[in-house]
């Protein structure tokens, strides 16, 4: 390569995972789109009634495929599919026709929520080993049916106060996910799960990164044991939640549709 750099090549097969993976190795691709890993977060984070178990076990077998660090892609959304926050807001059904909608309909962002959960979705692949792929737009919540609806301009200028912080939070998830080793080359560990509540570790070497879920309608308190190598770390906030330690357990509260990391 020109340079000496490297090149990282990803591909998109729609398919399962033992058809996905057989295009990626020594001589192939580095990676794919893991479209399977996102249409399970696609409803989880969408759907009030779908559980994080389901999520961490589609995680596991992402890991089963393709091993805890991975070159896998994590996306936020897709150009063949219909925008994520559509779906999250109830402007678009799962069950309808998307490609249909976007053609007979101009689908807008009515349910402000929808804006949370795709911060919640965006936590999450910026957290999982994997390489997160932001699809353009996705970053301040773009609406959409299917294609092409879900290729509308971007836009830079003009955003609304919940797109603001949507970006701001995707900046921010950004910024950790390059500057924190454990998120890149980091073990994973879940720590906690619920039908509504999730809480994962990341650890490389002293480094160890907290990421907790609550999709939940209401604030919640998680409280956990923390493992033993653990007890003597305090871990901090980056997106405002509280927090409390206490003989070798912790506790976090966590607002309505919300996700917080902490940090030792």
């Amino acid at each position: 390569m020109p340079q000496n750099r490297r090149l990282y090549q990803i591909g998109e097969t729609f398919g399962s995972r033992e058809l996905i993976g057989t295009y990626v190795g020594a001589g192939l691709l580095d990676g794919q789109f893991d479209f399977n890993l996102y249409f399970d977060a696609r409803s989880i984070f969408a759907l009030d009634d779908e559980s994080f178990v389901r999520l961490n076990q589609s995680l596991m077998e992402t890991f089963a495929y393709y091993g805890t660090n991975h070159l896998m892609g994590n996306i936020t959304g897709n150009h063949d599919l219909p925008r994520f926050i559509s779906l999250a807001s109830g402007d678009l059904q799962f069950e309808e026709d998307s490609g249909e909608a976007g053609w007979s309909r101009d689908i807008q962002v009515t349910d402000p929520t929808g804006y949370k959960k795709l911060s919640m979705l965006t936590a999450f692949i910026m957290t999982i080993p994997g390489v997160p792929v932001v699809y353009y737009g996705d970053e301040i919540g773009i609406p959409g049916g299917g294609d092409p609806d879900s290729r509308r301009p971007m836009r830079f200028e003009g955003l609304n106060e919940h797109e603001l912080i949507t970006r701001d939070i995707a900046a921010g998830l950004g910024n950790l996910r390059q500057n924190r080793m454990s998120l890149i080359y980091g073990d994973f560990q879940v720590l906690h799960l619920a039908d509504e509540t999730w809480v994962y570790a990341r650890r490389y070497f002293d480094e160890v990164t907290l990421i907790a879920f609550n999709k939940g309608k209401k604030e919640t308190k998680i409280r956990f044991e923390l493992p033993e190598s653990f007890r003597e770390m305090k871990f901090k906030d980056i997106f405002g939640s509280k927090s409390e330690q206490l003989e070798g357990k912790i506790t976090l509260v966590l607002q309505a549709y919300s996700f917080d990391v902490f940090m030792n």
